[in-house]
């Protein structure tokens, strides 16, 4: 993953922001790759992101001290990004193909709209003490529609499970492959239920994969705490509130773009000013 920046409320000279990515162009190529079966073995290095998540550059930026120890804000990005275009044709699936076609299905893998606003990313706090909190008990759901998961990027706390389900037609298969480093991996075939995923420990991202359809993929991170967000459409975010004051890192992950973080201190009794962060281009 690569090293970022943020930004809070002054921003650096860009070019135009860019608009959301063309639906599914970058995925097309002249060259034919079928359908991956369960026993087919896959050129993983044609299927990975960019990079992958790792250690995010330390940024200097000013102290947040929200009122009620809530913090909120904007994801944005301004620039332009050159995606790796897997080779995978939608048609290789007859039912993916007339999705595509139709326009469920689309390249979610970096959505910008007109204001730079980035969604998917998914915005959390490194656990300290102050905010670690015991496991719970919960549901949390993806589920196959036009053959790509969604939601995309999912936020849970360690202790809840994570259950899939199929809203395509009959006959569709899908094979979940949950790739957890720090949890019991996952995997398995179905069309109508699966077992649930159980996220016991703590990771900050997990990659979920199809290995039938290799664009159907997500993310998720497993929290031991409440403090954790994905960005909308337009790039908001907002944590929930009761925050106990103290100091903290601000973390925001995206597949392609990496990791940025922004410390913050947090302090009773001074109203919250929107955060502004930005990825910086490549």
């Amino acid at each position: 993953m690569r090293k970022g920046t943020a930004m809070t409320s002054i921003h650096r000279g860009h070019r135009a922001a860019g608009a959301v990515l063309p639906a599914f162009g970058l995925f097309c190529a002249v060259g034919l790759i079928g359908l991956w079966g369960c026993g087919s073995e896959v050129d993983e290095t044609l299927l990975e992101p960019w990079a992958e998540p790792g250690a995010a550059a330390e940024v200097t930026a000013p102290s947040v001290t929200p009122v009620d120890g809530r913090i909120h804000g904007t994801v944005r990005f301004h620039g332009d990004f050159d995606l790796p275009g897997p080779l995978v044709r939608y048609d290789a699936d007859p039912f993916c193909g007339a999705a595509a076609e139709a326009g469920r299905l689309r390249d979610e893998r970096l959505l910008v709209d007109a204001d730079g606003g980035l969604a998917n990313v998914l915005v959390f706090l490194r656990t300290t003490e102050l905010i670690r909190q015991p496991r719970v008990e919960g549901r949390r759901e993806m589920t196959f529609s036009a053959c790509a998961l969604q939601p995309r990027v999912l936020g849970m706390r360690a202790g809840e499970e994570l259950h899939f389900a199929n809203d395509d037609e009959e006959g569709v298969l899908h094979v979940v492959n949950v790739l957890s480093k720090r949890n019991k991996r996952f995997g398995s075939p179905f069309q109508e239920k699966l077992r649930p995923f159980k996220a016991k420990k703590a990771e900050d991202w997990v990659k979920i994969r199809c290995d039938v359809h290799p664009w159907g993929r997500a993310w998720v991170g497993i929290f031991d705490h409440a403090y954790f967000a994905v960005t909308d459409a337009s790039g908001a975010f907002a944590l929930p509130e009761g925050l106990p004051p103290g100091e903290y890192t601000l973390v925001a992950l995206h597949e392609q773009l990496g990791e940025i973080e922004l410390p913050v201190a947090v302090e009773a009794g001074t109203p919250v000013d929107a955060l502004q962060l930005e990825f910086p281009s490549p």
